[in-house]
């Protein structure tokens, strides 16, 4: 088995973006191996939908069916409002939590990112008092 190149990152620690540019590095309190990072954010993604849920459509649109045609939503409520004489806002159902197609990051309503970080340089000794199979919660 070859040794894993010096380039390669190991582990990776999480990093929470705010929108008003202020960044939290979880650096040393959640360190995660590079082989269970993805399980890692894949369970993070199912905790913010949960906590975030898309807006529901008071007409029945899903997020799915709003992304592929908004402007076929629109008229939908446009629609609803000439026969109803409500004059209610257009909603949005789109998805409040998003991945980035390496699954990497993932932003909540287009303002606080979570996105590994890899760390490229660990050594035992740095791992000493670590516990680095823990998958921590970082809220």
């Amino acid at each position: 088995m070859a040794a894993a190149s010096t380039d390669e990152p190991v582990y990776y620690r999480i990093d929470r973006s705010y929108d008003d540019g202020y960044t939290i590095t979880d650096s040393f309190r959640v360190i995660i191996p590079k082989d269970k990072i993805h399980d890692y954010m894949d369970s993070l993604f199912e905790k913010l939908v949960e906590r975030n849920p898309p807006s529901v459509c008071p007409l029945g649109v899903t997020s799915e069916e709003h992304l592929k045609d908004k402007d076929a939503h629109r008229d939908l409520h446009r629609e609803h409002n000439k026969k109803t004489g409500d004059y209610s806002t257009d909603c949005d159902p789109s998805p409040q939590v998003v991945r980035s197609a390496d699954g990497l990051e993932i932003t909540v309503s287009d303002e606080d990112v979570y996105k590994a970080v890899p760390i490229r340089m660990m050594t035992e000794s740095d791992l000493t008092d670590l516990d680095i199979n823990r998958v921590g919660e970082i809220f």
